[in-house]
């Protein structure tokens, strides 16, 4: 036994050095740390169609319900902030060839009617201006989402969406059930990681603006408790497994529900890196000393985020470890910044992995003695 046992962490070590020598040279991705639960909506061409109660992707309840001018500018916005209104120091101006609308939605949600009912008609600008201030004094960079709702009612009209330097191609889509659909033939188009505090949108060819909303993240106490811990984790981990449509699991707000939310809600909920298996804030080896102890480590059993699996795929494997280590803040104490430089040394992780075995030969004899 404690042959197979030395064994199998010769060959954890070896895959890990081989994996950290192929990535070494690359960036690790970096998550923000942000405020939950805040954002910007802005309703345009409502004067006839104000939204009231909630709409949008994520059933957003504070509105800018703005008229239906070809420009204007608005001093006094409100953020909705975990769905109360707060006042928003940010600025708006915009400008619009025209103001188009919709007549005669049928959908479930009378506020997503109204909202999809009047837009801005392409070409047109918006900018924003103030974004730093939309959230409280935070740890971290400015992050937020911005997702713009689209639709005139003309399917196959092309168009382009410009953010900040940024191009994307549109095609308007021929009606609106009530369902959001991101994507370039959907009606939500998203762009996510925005930092820029100045933001401006210019829509080209056929490309209405009906909404705008600026998410700066998803809270991730799911049930209610007032604590983001395992058991929101396991219920988000339950989530992406079974295919759920239900948004309040999409943590980065890409219009899915997958194990990327598993990763931003570790890195944004939690404020902590892959790898941190007891939540403690860093990933040493008191967590890969608690993963081994469960002893599933390549063996096909079933496993969630608490016993290795890191990735989605369910089990615990040399590609799980791989990814933390590639995330590059193993014992750093810094779970949003992981800078390239902080990635492992071959030689540290030939060290990790020795000294595991040798805690686990250690913890072998003292049972043998016993």
């Amino acid at each position: 036994m404690l042959g197979v046992l030395k064994f199998r962490f010769a060959r954890i070590v070896l895959t890990l050095m081989t994996g950290v020598i192929l990535t070494l040279s690359l960036s690790p991705q970096t998550g923000h740390a942000a405020t939950y639960g805040f954002s910007l909506n802005l309703n345009f061409g409502a004067s006839n169609t104000p939204i009231f109660e909630s709409a949008g992707f994520f059933g957003e309840k504070v509105w800018n319900n703005l008229p239906s001018v070809e420009q204007g500018s608005s001093q006094e916005l409100f953020t909705d902030a975990f769905g109360d209104n707060g006042q928003s120091p940010a600025s708006l101006v915009w400008e619009s060839s025209g103001i188009g609308q919709n007549d005669g939605l049928q959908v479930p949600n009378e506020d997503d009617a109204n909202m999809m009912s009047g837009y801005l008609a392409s070409p047109s600008r918006i900018e924003l201006s103030g974004l730093e201030f939309v959230v409280p004094p935070h740890d971290g960079p400015l992050n937020y989402t911005l997702l713009i709702y689209t639709y005139g009612g003309q399917e196959g009209n092309e168009g382009e969406f410009n953010v900040n330097g940024i191009t994307r191609p549109h095609i308007d889509s021929a009606d609106f059930d009530g369902t959001f659909r991101a994507g370039f033939d959907g009606n939500v188009m998203i762009f996510s990681d925005l930092i820029n505090p100045f933001l401006e949108i210019e829509t080209f060819g056929e490309a209405p603006i009906n909404a705008i909303s600026l998410i700066y993240c998803r809270p991730g106490d799911f049930n209610g408790d007032g604590m983001v811990d395992v058991t929101d984790l396991e219920e988000l981990n339950q989530a992406t497994k079974s295919g759920s449509k239900d948004w309040q699991y999409d943590i980065n707000i890409d219009g899915q529900v997958n194990n990327d939310d598993v990763l931003a809600w570790i890195t944004w909920s939690k404020g902590t890196c892959i790898g941190d298996v007891n939540l403690d804030g860093v990933f040493d080896s008191a967590d890969l000393i608690e993963l081994f102890q469960v002893g599933i480590y390549e063996s096909g059993d079933t496993a969630t985020w608490v016993t290795g699996d890191w990735n989605g795929d369910c089990v615990f494997d040399s590609s799980d470890l791989l990814l933390a280590f590639q995330e590059g803040c193993y014992e750093t104490n810094n779970a949003t910044v992981a800078p390239a430089e902080s990635v492992p040394e071959p030689a540290g992780v030939l060290l990790l992995g020795s000294g595991l075995v040798g805690w686990f030969i250690r913890q072998r004899r003292s049972k043998v003695a016993s």
